[in-house]
């Protein structure tokens, strides 16, 4: 039903363009703006409808896709971030500091 009235309402506003064009009738121009609104309005309604739907079909998986994660801030990701840099094995530290060690340089008397 929604989707008959979002295509009624986009033929609607091609024929306010056509009109303005033309310039024929104030009335289509001023027209234009509230059949915008009623088309972003439809859209908005659509498009929760399909996330509740997609959140009922993916709530008991175990995977579930991206947009459906929890918000993160970007100060909380790099927090993870060096949690797990802090997790990482630590002979790879070991074996880069003996490929390669600190440069030592002895000033000459």
């Amino acid at each position: 039903m929604l989707l008959m009235q979002l295509d009624d309402q986009k033929l609607e506003k091609a024929e306010c363009h056509v009109v303005k064009v033309l310039e024929q009738n104030d009335f289509k121009l001023s027209k234009i703006y509230v059949v915008s609104k009623s088309i972003a309005i439809a859209v908005a309604a659509i498009s929760q409808y399909q996330k509740k739907n997609s959140r009922k079909f993916y709530e008991d998986k175990k995977h579930k896709p991206l947009e459906q994660w929890p918000k993160v801030s970007h100060g909380w990701s790099h927090m993870q971030n060096e949690r797990k840099d802090s997790l990482r094995p630590k002979n790879i530290n070991k074996r880069n500091k003996k490929l390669y060690p600190i440069q030592r340089f002895t000033v000459g008397a």
